[in-house]
C-alpha cells in the first residue's frame, strides 16, 4: 500500500503530540509530561517542531520522524537543526532523508539561508545531504538555555560537568582540611596555657593528587576532520540558498 508522506509544523497539528513525545522517548528518555510541556511550547516562532507522517490510501496517518528548528543568536537567517529521529521500525528506509528535506524546506520558506547541527556519529549521513563541517556556533533551543536535554553536545557537556565533579569534590575536601588546620592552630596560639604544655599538632598528610585529564582524541577521518568518539561532537553547516 503507497504512502504519502508530509512534513508538517506540529503546533498546526496538536493531535500529533503525543505520538511525536513517545518517537522523541524512545530515543532520548524524559518523563512524558515533560516532553508534553517542551511539545507544547511550539509555535510559529522559533523554536519550533515539525513532524514527518505517512498517510496511506485510507486516510490513516503514523508519525515517522520528528525535528527541531531553533534560533541562532544574533542570525535571523540561520537556524540550528536538533532532535532529529526517525521511528526505529522504519529506519533504513529513506526516511532520515525526508525528514531532513522537509526541515529544510520549512527553513527556508522561512527566509532561513543557512542550517547548522551538531552529530557525534552521523557525520557521513549529514556529508551526503550536502552538509561540510564547521565552527561551533551560539543556539538558543528553548525559552530559558542553551541546547535541549536532546542534543548530543548537551548530553557530552552533562558528561564533562559529572567527570569535573570528581575534581571539585577533591577541591572541596582539601579546602576544608586547611580551613580546619588553620581553625585548629588559630585556638592554639590564643591559649597560652596550652602553648607551655601541648606540643603543636604535626601537620595533615597532602589531599591526594587531581585524577589526570583523558587523553585527546587521535584519529582523523579521511576529509581531515577528527573522528569522533561518543563523547565528541562535530558541528556542520549548510547553505540552502543552492536548493
Amino acid at each position: 500500500m503507497m504512502s504519502v508522506f508530509e512534513v508538517l509544523p506540529l503546533h498546526h497539528n496538536r493531535k500529533y503530540n503525543e505520538e511525536c513525545a513517545n518517537l522523541l522517548n524512545s530515543e532520548w528518555a524524559r518523563s512524558m509530561q515533560a516532553r508534553l510541556h517542551s511539545l507544547e511550547k511550539s509555535c510559529d516562532e522559533l523554536p519550533l517542531s515539525l513532524v514527518l507522517i505517512a498517510k496511506d490510501s485510507t486516510g490513516k496517518t503514523e508519525v515517522l520522524g520528528h525535528s527541531k528548528i531553533s534560533p541562532v543568536v544574533g542570525r535571523k537567517d540561520a537556524c540550528f537543526i536538533e532532535s532529529v529521529v526517525v521511528a526505529k521500525a522504519r529506519r533504513g528506509q529513506g526516511l532520515g532523508r525526508k525528514i531532513m528535506e522537509g526541515t529544510e524546506e520549512y527553513a527556508k520558506n522561512h527566509g532561513i539561508k543557512t542550517t547548522y547541527l551538531t552529530t557525534h556519529d552521523k557525520q557521513d549521513f549529514y556529508e551526503h545531504l550536502g552538509y561540510e563541517f564547521c565552527e561551533p556556533i551560539c543556539a538558543f533551543t528553548g525559552g530559558s538555555g542553551l541546547l535541549s536535554e536532546d542534543s548530543p553536545l548537551f548530553q557530552a557537556l552533562q558528561k564533562n560537568t559529572k567527570d569535573m565533579s570528581i575534581k571539585e569534590q577533591v577541591k572541596s575536601k582539601t579546602k576544608n582540611c586547611v580551613e580546619d588546620r588553620s581553625h585548629k592552630e588559630g585556638k592554639v596560639q590564643n591559649t597560652p596555657q596550652t602553648l607551655s604544655t601541648v606540643s603543636p599538632a604535626p601537620p595533615p598528610p597532602p589531599p591526594p593528587p587531581l585524577p589526570p585529564p583523558p587523553p585527546p582524541p587521535t584519529s582523523s577521518s579521511p576529509s581531515g576532520q577528527q573522528k569522533l568518539d561518543d563523547s565528541n561532537i562535530s558541528w556542520m553547516c549548510k547553505q540552502l540558498t543552492s536548493m
